[in-house]
């Protein structure tokens, strides 16, 4: 890709965080003062301003994910000292709650293995 950030009209700069920010494409486009037609266009013509709002998107999602992140230890703690606590129902739904995450993880985890094996397989046919 040639394009890069400084290919960007100051429009097209000026709009990228409010399409970061805003809930749809309509709204971002009313706060920065510029045609959701154009915008449009942009995104599906312009390279550069696709990843320039792909870069930024990934940098937001990021920053939060590392905020969830910080706080995991503290959830499983929480989660680990409902087990012994003293309504029948909390201690319930606390180990349902483990139980159902414990799961996600192991298919997350097979369905990473299975990609790997697939990728590995693709490698091999092209080489």
């Amino acid at each position: 890709m040639s394009e890069n950030v400084t290919d960007l009209t100051d429009n097209q700069r000026r709009v990228i965080p409010f399409l970061v920010h805003s809930a749809t494409v309509a709204d971002a486009c009313r706060k920065a003062k510029v045609a959701p037609k154009t915008v449009y266009l942009w995104l599906h013509e312009c390279d550069a301003f696709r990843e320039e709002l792909r870069r930024r998107r990934n940098a937001v999602a990021d920053a939060a994910f590392d905020g969830l992140k910080a706080r995991i230890e503290e959830a499983v703690l929480t989660l680990g000292a409902l087990l012994h606590g003293e309504r029948d129902s909390i201690r319930r739904a606390a180990a349902k709650d483990i139980l159902e995450l414990a799961m996600r993880i192991k298919e997350v985890q097979e369905l990473e293995e299975r990609i790997q094996r697939l990728e590995s397989m693709q490698e091999v046919k092209r080489a």
